[in-house]
């Protein structure tokens, strides 16, 4: 729930990630309680991932894509389009795939230092769509 007391209606990409970790729970024959348990989590919060209305960090997609046996692409593949101030989602994706494939941990350890003050360097952007 918001400040408001109201509660925020899920953003469409949420819930197509959320509606993709349910199908592929199925198609393994888990219930929320035993993907709960494995997940080290509640099957409530299984319940928000797959209504879409808890977001998910990257690390948790990580995670799941790891338990449900799937490429983190997986989610992803056919989410709803985004306007043109949102991130392109399959490049997203791509990328985070790639840093999987890294094996060495000291060169994953320097990229991510790398991307974060890349970040950190970037113009701060103003109201959206401006850059």
């Amino acid at each position: 729930m918001s400040m408001t007391g109201r509660r925020r209606d899920p953003d469409p990409v949420d819930r197509y990630v959320g509606s993709r970790i349910r199908e592929r729970r199925i198609a393994l024959a888990l219930t929320q309680v035993e993907l709960a348990r494995a997940l080290g989590l509640t099957e409530q919060q299984i319940r928000r991932m797959e209504r879409g209305s808890s977001r998910l960090a990257p690390r948790q997609l990580l995670v799941l894509a790891d338990r449900l046996a799937v490429g983190i692409g997986y989610f992803l593949d056919g989410a709803p389009a985004l306007g043109p101030s949102e991130p392109n989602l399959p490049e997203v994706a791509e990328i985070i795939q790639s840093f999987q494939a890294i094996r060495d941990d000291v060169m994953r350890r320097d990229l991510f230092l790398l991307v974060q003050a890349a970040a950190r360097r970037s113009p701060q952007r103003g109201a959206r769509g401006q850059a």
